[in-house]
C-alpha cells in the first residue's frame, strides 16, 4: 500500500539503518537479486526507547523494490528479539503488513500501529523483516526498546452518588457525639482533681472551669463575658448538737443544721410547742401551719426554744417569726406523713433577720412528736459562718439572632464543695459548649438570639441565676422569651426526665402565681422529639430545684431535661430506661464520687441530642411560647429572697425550703 500522506510524524527517535546493518551477501548474490526482485527497508522511525506492556506505538517505514521483477505476495512484519542478530526465525511477531504485488522501482512509506503484548517485559531489539513468495526474509535489526510491566490496580467501584445534605437540625445532632461531650466532662474532672476535688463557687476550681468555658466559647466565635455578683456564703463549721430532758443524746444522722442558721448556743432552756398538730397518714403534705403566722407565737416566752412543724410556709418564715417572738433557738421537725418522716435538711434561703446567733436545726418527725409531750427543756448548738463573698456567671451570645426574642439556655457551672460535680453539672455545661461549637462549625444562623448562661453559686441556692434575673432592666427583661435548663444529663443509673411544664403529672409549686402556662408547650416539644426517636420519657417535678426557677417565678416560659439525682429508680422505671431498680439514679449525687467515671455516655448523648434539637427548634422559630401576662390571671412580680420570700415552692435549688 502506498501512502500519499504521512499517518504519523517522523520522530527524532528514528532508526537510521546503514548498509552495514543489512545481512551480508556475496557480490554475485547481490547482482542476482537485483536481476530478480529486491525488497529493501529504510527510514524507520517512531520507535520509543521505553514503553509499558500493553501500550502501542506507531511505526513508520519505507519499503522499496530495487530489483527488476515484481515481488509477489510482498509483506513486512515487526518482531522483538532478545538477541543482537537480525534473523527471521524464533521471533515474537507483533504485527504483519501485507503489501501485495510490489513492482520494480516502487517505493512506499507505511505507518503501522504496533501493540506490545501485556505479558511482555524487559529489554528487546526491534526486528523488521521484508519477505515475498519464494524468497528468504530480509531483516533489519532496530534500536533497543525497554518494555516495563504495567502496574496492576484493583478494580475501582464508581463512587456512590452524593446523598442530599441533611437538614441543619439533624446535622447539629449528628455533630454532638459522645467523644466531644466526654472531652468536656473529663476536663472538668481533671480541673477538680487539681483543686481539692471540687469546683465550688469562690474556689480556684471554679475559676479554672470558667476559664476553660470562656476559651472554648471565644474560639467558637461567641461573645463571652463575665457577670459578677455578691452574695452571702454559708459555711457549716461543725455539726449541730441537741440535748433534751427527753433524751440526753440523739444520733448525729437525726439532726441537721438548716443552711443560713445563726451561730450560737442556746444553753438549757424550755422547749415550747408552737401550734403543732397530730398528723394522720392521709393528711395532705404541707398542711401544717405551725409557726407560719406571728399570731402563732402569742404568749411565747422569750428566751425559749421554738418547736415548729414543717408545713405550708417556708422554714425561713417560721424561723423569722420565732426570732421576732424572742426565741433563742428553733427546732423544725418533719411533718409526719409517709415520705415526710426522715431528718429534715434544708435552707432558710438567707440569714434570718435578727437571728445571727440563733441556731436553727431540722430533725425527724419522731423526735418532734416526742418533744411535743410535756414541758421539756433542751439545748442546741450550731457552728456556722455567713460572710459576704463574690462569684460570677459566664454569659455568651450567639453572633446572630433577634435580641428581642432571646432564648436563655442555662446550666450551672459550680459543684458542691463535697465533690467534683462532673455529672452535676459538668454534663449540662459540656452540652452547652458543644452546642456553641457545632452551631458555629455548621454555620447555623439563629433567627432568635441564643444566650448561653453558665450559672455561678447554684449550689448555694440558685444565686447566680436569681441575681441575673433580678438585675435585668425592664427593657432587658422584656427581651427574654424562653429559658431552657439542663442540669444533670448523664446520671449513671439513667432516666429521661422532662420538666412537667403544665403540672399535669406533678404538683404545682405552692405560692407561685405567675407561672407561664405555655411551659407545657416546651414539655410537649421535648416529648415529641423523644417519641420520634423511639425513646420513652417521664415527667419530672417542675418544682424549683434548678436555675429555671427565677424565670419560672416571673412568668417566663421554661423547660428542660434531667437524668435523675438522689431518687430511687423503681422497677417500672428500670423496665422503661434500663439500669438497676432500687438504686439511686445518681448514687454519687453531691458526693466525692461524682467524677469523670460517673457518666452514662449513651444516656448523655441521647439527652444532648434532645437538648440540641429543641434549642435549634426555638432558635429558628418565628414565634416563641407565650409569656404569663396580667390578661391570663395576674401580674408578674419579682420574687423576694431569703427570709422575706414568704410562701413559695418546696425547693430552692437542691435544698428544701418548705
Amino acid at each position: 500500500m502506498r501512502l500519499k500522506t504521512s499517518l504519523a510524524p517522523r520522530a527524532a527517535l528514528g532508526l537510521a539503518i546503514g548498509a552495514s546493518a543489512l545481512l551480508a551477501a556475496a557480490p554475485g548474490a547481490s547482482a542476482q537479486r537485483r536481476a530478480q526482485s529486491d525488497l529493501r527497508l529504510s527510514n524507520i522511525s517512531g520507535v520509543p526507547a521505553t514503553i509499558q506492556a500493553g501500550d502501542a506505538f506507531r511505526l513508520r517505514v519505507t519499503v522499496a523494490n530495487r530489483g527488476r521483477r515484481t515481488a509477489r505476495a510482498a509483506r513486512f512484519y515487526v518482531a522483538l528479539t532478545r538477541g543482537n542478530v537480525a534473523r527471521s526465525t524464533g521471533l515474537r511477531r507483533l504485527q504483519t503488513r501485507n503489501l501485495g504485488a510490489f513492482r520494480p522501482g516502487r517505493r512506499s512509506t507505511y505507518s503501522t500501529r504496533i501493540g506490545i503484548r501485556p505479558s511482555s517485559s524487559g529489554t528487546y531489539r526491534l526486528v523488521i523483516c521484508a519477505t515475498q513468495t519464494g524468497r528468504r526474509a530480509r531483516c533489519t535489526l532496530g534500536r533497543r526498546i525497554t518494555v516495563t510491566r504495567r502496574a496492576t490496580t484493583p478494580p475501582t467501584t464508581p463512587p456512590a452518588p452524593t446523598p442530599p445534605a441533611l437538614p441543619l437540625d439533624q446535622r447539629l445532632r449528628a455533630a454532638i457525639t459522645q467523644t466531644e461531650l466526654l472531652e468536656h466532662t473529663n476536663t472538668f474532672g481533671d480541673i477538680a482533681a487539681r483543686n481539692g476535688n471540687n469546683r465550688a463557687a469562690g474556689t480556684q476550681g471554679y475559676d479554672d472551669s470558667a476559664a476553660y468555658v470562656i476559651n472554648r466559647l471565644t474560639k467558637a466565635g461567641w461573645d463571652a463575658r463575665i457577670d459578677r455578683f455578691e452574695y452571702l456564703q454559708y459555711t457549716e463549721d461543725a455539726p449541730p448538737t441537741l440535748t433534751t430532758s427527753v433524751s440526753p443524746t440523739y444520733p448525729a444522722a437525726d439532726i441537721s443544721t438548716l443552711e443560713y442558721s445563726g451561730d450560737g448556743d442556746t444553753g438549757t432552756v424550755a422547749i415550747v410547742d408552737v401550734d403543732t398538730r397530730d398528723t394522720a397518714p392521709t393528711d395532705p403534705p404541707s398542711s401544717s401551719t405551725s409557726g407560719c403566722e406571728a399570731a402563732d407565737f402569742a404568749g411565747f416566752p422569750a428566751g425559749a426554744i421554738a418547736l415548729v412543724q414543717r408545713g405550708t410556709c417556708t422554714f425561713a418564715v417560721k424561723a423569722a417569726n420565732a426570732v421576732a417572738a424572742g426565741a433563742v433557738g428553733v427546732i423544725v421537725y418533719n411533718e409526719g406523713q409517709p415520705g415526710r418522716t426522715a431528718v429534715l435538711s434544708g435552707t432558710l434561703g438567707g440569714p434570718v433577720p435578727g437571728g445571727a446567733d440563733v441556731p436553727v436545726i431540722g430533725t425527724t418527725s419522731a423526735i418532734g412528736e416526742a418533744l411535743r409531750a410535756g414541758t421539756p427543756t433542751g439545748r442546741i448548738t450550731a457552728s456556722t459562718t455567713i460572710a459576704t463573698s463574690s462569684s460570677y456567671n459566664v454569659l455568651a451570645d450567639s453572633p446572630a439572632g433577634d435580641p428581642a426574642k432571646t432564648i436563655v439556655v442555662g446550666a450551672h457551672l459550680d459543684s458542691v464543695p463535697e465533690g467534683p460535680g462532673v455529672n452535676d453539672n459538668g454534663s449540662g455545661v459540656a452540652f452547652q459548649l458543644e452546642l456553641a461549637e457545632q452551631m458555629s462549625r455548621l454555620g447555623i444562623t439563629p433567627a432568635n438570639k441564643v444566650r448561653l448562661a453558665f450559672w455561678g453559686a447554684e449550689e448555694s441556692g440558685l444565686i447566680g441565676s436569681t441575681r441575673y434575673v433580678e438585675e435585668l432592666s425592664a427593657a432587658e427583661f422584656g427581651q427574654i422569651g424562653l429559658n431552657l435548663n439542663f442540669d444533670m444529663l448523664a446520671s449513671p443509673n439513667h432516666a429521661r426526665f422532662v420538666y412537667d411544664g403544665d403540672f399535669s403529672d406533678t404538683p404545682r409549686p405552692a405560692g407561685i402565681t405567675t407561672l407561664a402556662r405555655s411551659s407545657g408547650e416546651v414539655e410537649a416539644a421535648f416529648n415529641a422529639y423523644f417519641a420520634s426517636q423511639g425513646l420513652a420519657t417521664q415527667p419530672s417535678a417542675f418544682d424549683g430545684r434548678s436555675d429555671y426557677k427565677p424565670f419560672q417565678d416571673r412568668g417566663i416560659p421554661a423547660g428542660g431535661l434531667f437524668s435523675g439525682a438522689e431518687g430511687i429508680k423503681t422497677p417500672a422505671q428500670a423496665a422503661l430506661f434500663g439500669g438497676v431498680a432500687g438504686v439511686a439514679f445518681d448514687p454519687n449525687y453531691h458526693g466525692p464520687g461524682d467524677d469523670k467515671s460517673n457518666i452514662n455516655a449513651v444516656g448523655f448523648e441521647q439527652m444532648a441530642d434532645a437538648a440540641a434539637q429543641i434549642t435549634y427548634q426555638y432558635a429558628t422559630a418565628a414565634t416563641l411560647p407565650a409569656r404569663y401576662s396580667a390578661a391570663s390571671g395576674g401580674a408578674v412580680a419579682p420574687r423576694a429572697s431569703g427570709a422575706e420570700a414568704g410562701s413559695g415552692g418546696e425547693w430552692l435549688g437542691s435544698h428544701l425550703q418548705r
